[in-house]
């Protein structure tokens, strides 16, 4: 670079400058990397130190510690001035820590969709299967199968048929019968003159009188009845079943719940069988009923005689290693009556003389 002179114009040689502007750039990339070094490395101050003697050929232990002071150690007469130290400086020594390149994969961010939702013009309007179906008494027959939500029925004079796939069944009575299904909802009935078949798929079952036979079953609840003057077969996955009167033969079966199950007749032709996979079952007979009784305790983790209980003293009950068992004869012996349950208590009740 050079003056020009009085003319005030300045000549500058490029090579020049391009050799000098190099010149710094090495100067500022070695400060850069000369600083990164330092970065990376760390002074670590070492704070143990110790020192060990022994005084006038040895005796008791003294031990002194601190964890961040100084420690002095005073002869008997002497001053702390006169202490002189007995341990080195601290040490330090130098980490370098390894540079570390991590190359990350480049992340490609596609656009978002843009989604568009359209009204539809269509007016929204509820079917008539999907409605709740309410009649009050009806003469003659009530039958439907269009799968309405719930019904709600008065008296039927003759026979009743309804299937819904969701929601209750509830009916006051029918005079010819009744045939009530739901997939999802409890069933009530109060009266049936004739026989009943329900089935729900998820509910209770619940009836009044019924003076013909009784057929329940649901995969998910208790079943009950009040009265019932012909058979009954009651299923339950998981549900109590309580049947208060039954004037004939029963089967009773639940995954898991409590039985408890009246006989007021003497006629009960195909006998009784009462299955409980994990629960409590209370079975009542006539005092005058003739049967063969066999009662099956299995499955508690500690067998006891007392897990059978009777008002009956004909019944002998035994413990085995598998369970406990109770058998005999009442009355001269009649149709068999068999009750099973999986770790609960059979309890077999003496009611009244039956009424026929």
């Amino acid at each position: 670079m050079t003056d020009g002179g009085e003319d005030g114009v300045t000549v500058v040689d490029v090579k020049e400058l391009e050799k000098e502007l190099e010149k710094g750039l090495k100067e500022i990339e070695a400060e850069i990397q000369e600083s990164a070094r330092e970065v990376r490395q760390i002074r670590i101050v070492d704070p143990r130190r110790g020192y060990k003697a022994v005084v006038a050929g040895g005796g008791a232990n003294v031990e002194l510690r601190s964890m961040n002071g100084a420690i002095t150690l005073l002869a008997s007469g002497t001053r702390e001035s006169e202490a002189r130290p007995l341990v080195p400086q601290r040490r330090s020594f130098v980490v370098t820590v390894p540079e570390i390149q991590v190359r990350l994969p480049r992340i490609r961010i596609e656009p978002r969709p843009v989604i568009r939702i359209e009204p539809d013009p269509r007016p929204v309007s509820l079917r008539e299967h999907d409605e709740e179906v309410v009649r009050g008494d009806v003469s003659g027959n009530f039958l439907s199968t269009r799968g309405g939500s719930s019904y709600s029925i008065g008296n039927v004079s003759g026979a009743v048929k309804i299937l819904s796939h969701s929601g209750e069944i509830r009916v006051a009575s029918a005079g010819a019968g009744a045939d009530l299904k739901t997939l999802g909802g409890d069933i009530k009935i109060q009266a049936v003159q004739g026989d009943l078949r329900a089935h729900t798929g998820a509910g209770d079952i619940r009836a009044g009188s019924v003076t013909g036979s009784f057929f329940a079953e649901t995969s998910g609840g208790d079943i009950r009845a009040e009265q019932v003057r012909g058979g009954v077969d009651a299923r339950t996955a998981g549900g109590d079943i309580v049947l208060a009167s039954v004037a004939g033969p029963v089967q009773a079966e639940t995954a898991g719940g409590l039985v408890r199950v009246g006989i007021v007749s003497s006629d009960i032709k195909g006998g009784i069988a009462i299955r409980n996979q994990g629960g409590d079952v209370s079975l009542t007979l006539p005092s005058d009923l003739r049967a063969n009784i066999e009662l099956i305790v299995v499955g508690a983790l500690q067998a006891d005689e007392r897990m059978v209980r009777s008002d009956f003293p004909e019944l002998a009950v035994t413990r085995r290693q598998d369970g406990v068992y109770a058998s005999g004869v009442l009355n001269g012996g009649g149709p068999k009556i068999v009750v099973r349950t999986t770790s609960g208590v059979i309890r077999l009740r003496k009611g009244a003389p039956a009424a026929n």
